[in-house]
Formats: C-alpha cells, sequence, structure tokens
C-alpha cells in the first residue's frame, strides 16, 4: 500500500447469513504483505471455501486526504499472530519469501508475473493528453463571439428569412449557445480555480 491509500475489508452477506462470522479489519498505509482475515464458522454446518474460486470479503480502498505520517506496527503476514498456531514448513517459507516483505521485490515480482499489474504500467506510462485552461477559455470565447454574432445577423434579417424552415431552429440553436457558454466558462474557471488553491 502506498502512503496515501488504506482500506477496510467487509464481509459478504451471502456467506454470513450462512454462519459465518462477520469481517471488520482494516488496511493500513505502507502495509505489505498477505493479509490475516479471521473468519468463523458459527453455525452447526459445514462451510466449504475454495481457495482462489470463492470469495469471502470485500476490500474497499479509501485515499487518505494527507499522506500518512506514522508507519503501522504490524509486520507483513503478521507472523506474531499465525505464530501462536501450528504452521508447517511449507506455510512458514510461503509467508517469508522476500516479496512478501520488501516493498522493492514485490514490485519486481509484480512486474514480471502479473498482467494486471503490467496493463496499469502500460496505462500510467501512455501519453496524457492535457488541454491548458487557457486554450478551454479561448475556444469557448470563440463559440460565444460567433454564436452571438449569428444571432444579431440573423435577427437582423428576420424579415427576409422569417418564413424559410430552417430559421427559428437556426435562431434557437444560437440563442441557447450565447446562454450556454458563459455558464460552461464560468463552471469551468471555478474548476481551475478550486484546483489551483
Amino acid at each position: 500500500m502506498s502512503k496515501k491509500i488504506s482500506g477496510t475489508y467487509h464481509s459478504k452477506v451471502s456467506l454470513v447469513s450462512k454462519g459465518l462470522s462477520h469481517i471488520g479489519t482494516t488496511l493500513d498505509p505502507e502495509y505489505i504483505g498477505p493479509s490475516l482475515i479471521a473468519v468463523h464458522n458459527h453455525s452447526n454446518e459445514n462451510i466449504t471455501l475454495t481457495p482462489e474460486v470463492d470469495t469471502f470479503a470485500t476490500l474497499v480502498f479509501q485515499y487518505v486526504k494527507n499522506k500518512a505520517s506514522h508507519k503501522h506496527g504490524n509486520n507483513p503476514g503478521r507472523p506474531d499472530v499465525l505464530n501462536s498456531f501450528k504452521l508447517s514448513e511449507l506455510e512458514k517459507k510461503w509467508l517469508e519469501e522476500d516479496f512478501r516483505q520488501i516493498p522493492e521485490k514485490l514490485k519486481a515480482k509484480m512486474e514480471a508475473d502479473s498482467k494486471d499489474f503490467q496493463e496499469i504500467l502500460k496505462k500510467r506510462k501512455a501519453p496524457k493528453v492535457r488541454i491548458r485552461p487557457g486554450v478551454v477559455y479561448i475556444f469557448l470565447l470563440i463559440i460565444f463571439i460567433i454564436s452571438l454574432f449569428s444571432y444579431v445577423i440573423l435577427d437582423s434579417k428576420k424579415t427576409s428569412f422569417s418564413n424559410q424552415h430552417w430559421y427559428d431552429q437556426l435562431r434557437n440553436v444560437l440563442l441557447v449557445v450565447t446562454t450556454i457558454v458563459p455558464s460552461i466558462f464560468l463552471n469551468q474557471w471555478l474548476s481551475d480555480s478550486s484546483k489551483s488553491q
């Protein structure tokens, strides 16, 4: 996790209604490693969850307003909790792999093995077309001037063109444009002003 993202885990109603416990735990900014999520079966029936097939929790990410200033105190994979259980050597080895504990190793592994991560990197590296606010203002101003000028000319020639089938439609379109463009201009200006603060 980055310093600007945290998360919360939530139980799935479909499984809670069968007897599994509610899930309510957090994912701290800068946490790395597998998450330890406790699930208890309160029913008298066996409930089977197949790894990598059945989902039992929903993870919700939240952007925090400011980067976290204090690092969480949890070790990757929460060995402080897991060591109270009898783990096999294979399970211990799995939890202790470098990429589960070192951010740089995790990133390298994701870049090499994860198609989803590779796709995200491609999108991030793709050039983004950004239009400067000044260009937007000039474009809106040009549309406004052309529409207003056309409306004035069309209105002055009312006696000549009023019997044409297109006259009223074109006049209404120009009237709408000369009314809407200033409000778009104002909204854009207010949006740019709030971003710059």
